[in-house]
């Protein structure tokens, strides 16, 4: 689930023109009243962006960008995967969850956990199942939606460096093939 996926293109900008182009289109990573729908750090060697959104969510896909020069341009490699943070948490988490709900589950099925009188056993067992449940889908949908932001970032920087030849732009349709 927390993969990392990676493609390439090349542009008739030269490395720094690239670096250029996008230090011109995008916000910097702190920068909180800008209007860009790109934000990150652009460095002569690359870059790292991710999507400007409204909210905070450990969920989101850095896309990391390196420049080489090739030619008479450039080529252009591109990463799109989690926050090695997020992606560690998330793993600790998700698991201490499902960890915690399937041996609720385990004990009040095998009758070694004992029930308040008057409670039936479906009802004891809601907030585990909902335990497991919250484990497996949160890190789910949080990754579909960073995929789509992953896929609008691929989309941004092809756009912005120019994919040469007219060639179709890989990035975002491998991103959006995997979501």
């Amino acid at each position: 689930m927390f993969d990392r996926r990676s493609w390439r293109f090349t542009t008739t900008l030269n490395p720094s023109q690239c670096a250029e182009r996008l230090r011109s289109v995008i916000d910097g990573d702190f920068t909180f009243a800008g209007s860009k729908p790109v934000i990150g750090r652009v460095r002569p060697q690359g870059a790292i962006l991710r999507k400007r959104l409204l909210f905070r969510t450990p969920y989101q896909m850095v896309v990391r960008v390196g420049f080489q020069p090739s030619g008479d341009g450039a080529r252009v490699a591109c990463e799109a995967r989690m926050d090695w943070f997020s992606t560690i948490f998330g793993a600790i988490w998700s698991g201490f969850s499902f960890l915690v709900g399937g041996l609720v589950v385990v004990l009040l099925l095998s009758g070694a956990a004992t029930l308040s009188p008057g409670v039936p056993l479906f009802v004891a067992l809601l907030a585990p199942l909902g335990m497991i449940a919250f484990a497996v889908l949160l890190p789910w949908l949080g990754y579909r939606s960073a995929n789509r932001h992953a896929a609008f970032v691929a989309d941004f920087v092809e756009a912005s460096l120019g994919v040469e030849d007219g060639a179709p732009a890989a990035g975002a349709t491998k991103l959006r093939k995997a979501s």
